[in-house]
């Protein structure tokens, strides 16, 4: 460590006693507005120890990864002041309000930083008035009474972030539960001026994986199945549909990527969850999803952080919704409204870059495009930027692969725009999507994740699939109905011989399941 930054260290420690002003007002009405804000004190980060007014600082931390952040907030209600070190010769003030703003960042000399600043933020596109709510899907804080709830609702109005989806849980970041709710389903749900909380569970097992039940209303014992000589009981498919059955939303958690022997695709193909996670901060997990809608599965994604895991934010990121889904609930509020919107397929999922329109066949997010006869399809979508954050690719998905567009990019207004155009001939049933990436999110470069095909460190978007069927048939690739046969069938001998059952009926269960899900397919492709 060099002399200058140690003697700079110990200044921070000691003298903390500079005024540092600023309000956050939205650039069109003038008015003030909550917003994510960060600082940079002579180019290294600072968090301050706490706010004096007109703001809030919440310090997440995750006991076991050794992961923690402070977010800091301002509140919408008026001048922000804090203290920043007497030893302060240049601030850079960052100020973000989810992705339907532009992202600021101010420099200030030495002689500036006793001014009055004004941070404008500038709405670049209204989703909520089309009738979309933002969603962080996969959140694991303690929520100890309703009274409390007031510290997330100002979070999220700072994080421009419309619902947040709360999960109990047990083990990973601490030996015990944790993420208690103080209530499940409707009793632990929240509701003000439009923003919506849910509490529901996490699902663990160690062989079949883990699932979110989202309003799960009670909890699903034993929480984390298969450790320490628990069995791997119950089968996650019956958790699933029992979730369904008292109106929560079973979702298969992290794509179905984590357990010794995941059971994403038997459950996938049963019909026992209703989405796939397929996003959360440090994850992309693309390819159970792709495999079940090639076998006419039409799962619709959904993404949440996953926090407090990988909390850390680059300046442009919100702290809630880092990773997050736009769900079109026709303009309704409330978890019904959208749990329809999902079902439904009128959903993308973003970590930055937004989907503004994806039409198959002149419909809009369709969820699904019957044909009568083979023809030929236009395609067209639109996903848009800020232009310091940018975009590297916007791609057609058809079944699962890249395939030919015409892309057309335009930049102004600090924004950049790629639109996509194709006109496709559709023989056979498929599905059709679009994904895109912008720039590398800097502290997941930073962080330890192991090499697999799953973690992304760059920041992405992905649509709902549009299921086109010609005649009613729904969408099959062979190839992909045969591999996953000989996988359930690996799998079914695996849950025979090396899962932990203390039951035989508890492993004829498991094993009836694996039967059910290879005739079901075997069905369907003829044999």
């Amino acid at each position: 460590m060099s002399l200058s930054l140690l003697l700079w260290l110990i200044a921070c420690c000691v003298a903390e006693g500079r005024p540092l002003s600023f309000r956050v007002v939205d650039a069109d009405s003038g008015k003030d507005v909550a917003a994510r804000f960060s600082l940079k004190i002579n180019g290294i980060g600072y968090q301050p120890d706490r706010i004096i007014s007109n703001g809030l600082r919440f310090v997440s931390v995750h006991e076991s990864k050794k992961q923690v952040f402070v977010a800091c907030y301002s509140s919408g209600k008026g001048m922000v002041q804090l203290q920043i070190p007497d030893a302060a010769q240049s601030v850079e003030l960052s100020v973000a309000k989810g992705f339907q703003y532009l992202p600021r960042r101010i420099r200030l000399k030495a002689e500036e930083i006793g001014e009055t600043i004004v941070v404008k933020l500038r709405r670049w596109v209204d989703l909520s008035a089309k009738g979309w709510r933002s969603a962080d899907a996969h959140l694991h804080y303690d929520r100890f009474n309703r009274k409390a709830d007031r510290l997330w609702y100002a979070m999220m109005e700072g994080d421009g972030l419309d619902s947040a989806h709360f999960m109990f849980l047990k083990g990973g970041k601490v030996p015990g539960e944790w993420a208690v709710q103080y209530g499940y389903g409707k009793k632990g749900e929240g509701m003000k001026q439009g923003r919506l909380l849910t509490a529901g569970m996490e699902y663990r097992d160690s062989a079949q994986g883990h699932i979110n039940l989202l309003g799960m209303p009670e909890i699903v014992q034993p929480i984390m199945a298969g450790t320490r000589g628990l069995p791997n009981y119950p089968t996650l498919e019956s958790v699933l549909r029992r979730t369904s059955k008292l109106h929560g939303l079973p979702v298969v958690a992290h794509g179905g990527s984590l357990g010794r022997s995941t059971t994403v695709m038997l459950d996938g193909i049963l019909g026992a969850p209703e989405a796939i996670e397929i996003g959360n901060s440090h994850l992309f997990s693309l390819e159970n999803w792709y495999t079940l809608l090639n076998l006419g599965y039409p799962y619709s994604p959904v993404a949440g952080t996953d926090l407090p895991n990988f909390p850390e934010r680059d300046w442009w990121q919100p702290f809630l919704g880092g990773m997050r889904m736009y769900v079109d609930t026709r303009g309704a509020d409330g978890f019904e409204a959208w749990k329809e919107g999902l079902k439904k397929g009128r959903v993308f999922v973003s970590s930055g870059p937004l989907l503004t329109e994806f039409k198959v066949a002149g419909k809009s997010f369709a969820g699904s495009m019957p044909l009568y006869s083979a023809q030929s399809v236009a395609i067209y979508a639109e996903v848009a930027s800020p232009a310091d954050l940018g975009l590297t690719s916007f791609e057609l998905i058809q079944n699962g692969r890249s395939i030919p567009a015409t892309l057309k990019k335009i930049e102004s207004q600090g924004l950049v725009r790629w639109r996509l155009e194709n006109r496709i001939r559709v023989d056979e049933s498929c599905w059709f999507a679009v994904r895109a990436q912008g720039i590398p999110i800097r502290v997941l470069q930073r962080a330890l994740l192991t090499p697999t095909p799953y973690h992304r460190r760059e920041a992405v978007m992905h649509s709902a699939p549009v299921m086109v069927t010609i005649k009613g048939k729904a969408v099959l690739l062979e190839e992909n109905a045969r591999n996953v046969m000989k996988q359930l069938e690996d799998q079914r001998g695996f849950y025979e011989t090396n899962a932990r059952h203390d039951k035989d009926a508890h492993k004829a269960e498991m094993l009836g399941l694996f039967d059910r899900a290879i005739n079901r397919l075997k069905a369907r492709i003829g044999n």
